[in-house]
């Protein structure tokens, strides 16, 4: 059995009232959220703005990218600020209830990589080709993401085939990917040119897909934090990961009796609730709370 030590009377009635704010986040989620962009607004303006192919095969006419592809970035964006939201409203549950184990450091690194991923794609201060190619990166990555958590519930006589029509999807989403991104065409076949930076990973109107430490570290930037980003990240990989070690919060200590007592540790939870709590305000372009 096991006691908890460590948090004053006021600590507590302190944490709780952390609690009831993060668990304000899906109605403000929801509260932000207009199917249709405010007249005059930048999303107004770049839902209406046709993007072109940069280059295209002689003979042929450029034509616009589909409606729906200008809209793609604000749509995975609201996807992903939900999904923060939802994590959000679960730690606020844990601060609310007392429940200070491991578990709050796992749900506020989630919540993080949701947040810090809505702002890179929607970053006012890139052209709105960039956020498309941020998007569409995004999308590419958790394709194959998906592929790699169906395969292990894939029949193995079922493998080689599901793999083929995986690789038709995927070659299909990079000719689209081509299409609209290419900078050249193929002197010897005279077919547009899949951008590929050195390592041979699609690249996307200078982009190519950002890991969640790179991530967190342009989130740091993006938001003018005095916190490296990249520290900022690595803090809450081991919170949310301890593999053993004593840094994660709650540590439990036995009594030799058949009992333990675990020592919380008040700052770092409210350290945790810090950290993501602005950042959701400002994925959603609210004032910090």
């Amino acid at each position: 059995m096991a006691q908890t030590a460590g948090l004053t009377t006021d600590q507590h009635k302190r944490l709780r009232e952390i609690g009831d704010l993060l668990a304000t986040a899906r109605d403000l989620h929801l509260a932000t959220f207009n199917i249709t962009p405010r007249d005059g607004s930048q999303a107004a303006k770049d839902f209406t703005t046709d993007l072109f192919c940069e280059v295209t095969k002689p003979g042929e006419i450029a034509k616009p990218w589909p409606r729906e592809a200008l809209q793609s970035p604000r749509g995975l964006a609201v996807n992903l600020t939900h999904q923060a939201a939802i994590h959000l409203d679960a730690l606020g549950l844990l601060y609310q209830t007392d429940r200070f184990e491991d578990v709050p450091g796992t749900v506020a690194r989630a919540a993080f990589e949701y947040i810090s991923r809505a702002i890179w794609v929607l970053d006012p201060n890139v052209t709105h080709r960039v956020r498309c190619a941020r998007q569409q990166l995004v999308d590419l990555a958790s394709f194959d993401e998906l592929w790699k958590a169906r395969k292990v519930s894939i029949p193995a006589s079922d493998l080689e085939n599901e793999r083929k029509k995986k690789d038709l999807n995927r070659a299909a989403a990079i000719a689209v990917l081509t299409e609209r991104f290419a900078t050249s065409i193929d002197p010897k076949n005279g077919k547009l040119v899949t951008p590929r930076d050195a390592k041979g990973r699609v690249t996307l109107a200078g982009e190519t897909y950002l890991g969640f430490t790179d991530l967190a570290e342009h989130f740091g930037n993006a938001v003018g934090s005095s916190v490296n980003g990249r520290e900022l990240y690595d803090a809450l990989a081991v919170l949310a990961h301890p593999q053993g070690n004593t840094a994660f919060n709650g540590l439990l200590t036995d009594q030799g009796d058949g009992t333990a007592v675990r020592t919380i540790n008040y700052v770092q939870l409210e350290r945790l609730a810090g950290i993501v709590a602005p950042g959701f305000h400002e994925a959603l372009g609210c004032p910090r709370p």
